[in-house]
């Protein structure tokens, strides 16, 4: 009887250590991800940039031109 409870303090010792180890990396693994908003930021200016980018111009001849360069 006594050898019965011992072996399930040490079966609740145990458990209770990998559940502590598994609380520890679900929260560094959220601090990770919850600290690189980075991404989300460079997503919003990308689009920004898009939205105010100037595609297309009209030179002096009055013609539309695209090419990069003469922008």
């Amino acid at each position: 009887r006594r050898e019965i409870i011992k072996i399930r303090e040490e079966i609740n010792e145990v458990e209770s250590k990998r559940t502590v180890e598994q609380i520890n990396e679900t929260r560094s693994w959220f601090f990770e991800r919850i600290n690189k908003i980075d991404k989300l930021l460079a997503r919003l200016i990308k689009k920004k940039r898009e939205r105010t980018q100037i595609n297309n111009i009209m030179n002096e001849r009055g013609e539309i031109t695209t090419n990069t360069k003469e922008i």
